[in-house]
């Protein structure tokens, strides 16, 4: 079993046995039919993928811990492969429901005015929010992208080294 898998088994307020069958299925064709158990498993599945990135269980190709996004991948759903359930059929309709990380950075922004390099606003963003290590490139680059064009709350020149320079 992988770390991952074991990690969000272990969530037994979410993950109960009892329940395990129907978090592994397709579930997504209960949104019409059962709206109420379709959400239930959505919602279970988007916090425990949401917790297991913050806890830097989501690698992008076995090496870069991925935070703030999520990929259905292959090698996904192999590490959350059961021998008793299989692989979860459903994460598609999670994954389009999903927005949890952006929503709690949102709770967490303040305003500041200064200017930062891309590297040491990388490293303040992971302490802030309790991450060990950095952020992945590609994290970072959605977080910048998701606040400089969404959000406007900074300005970047756009560059992807670690010198780009932020305004916030």
């Amino acid at each position: 079993m992988s770390d991952l898998l074991q990690f969000i088994l272990g969530q037994q307020d979410r993950f109960k046995r009892a329940r395990l069958p129907s978090l592994f299925s397709d579930f997504a064709a209960q949104r019409d039919t059962n709206p109420d158990g379709y959400f239930a498993n959505v919602n279970i599945w988007r916090e425990a993928l949401c917790d297991a990135a913050c806890a830097g269980l989501i690698f992008e190709n076995d090496s870069s811990t991925q935070r703030f996004s999520l990929e259905i991948s292959p090698q996904l759903l192999q590490k959350l492969e059961s021998k008793e359930w299989g692989r979860p059929l459903a994460l598609n309709a999670v994954i389009k429901a999903a927005g949890k990380i952006m929503q709690n950075l949102q709770s967490r922004s303040s305003q500041i005015d200064r200017i930062f390099a891309r590297s040491m606003f990388g490293r303040d963003v992971a302490q802030a929010l309790g991450i060990t290590g950095e952020l992945s490139h590609s994290d970072l680059t959605i977080l910048l992208t998701y606040l400089a064009r969404d959000r406007p709350s900074l300005v970047y020149d756009g560059t992807v080294s670690s010198t780009g320079m932020l305004w916030l």
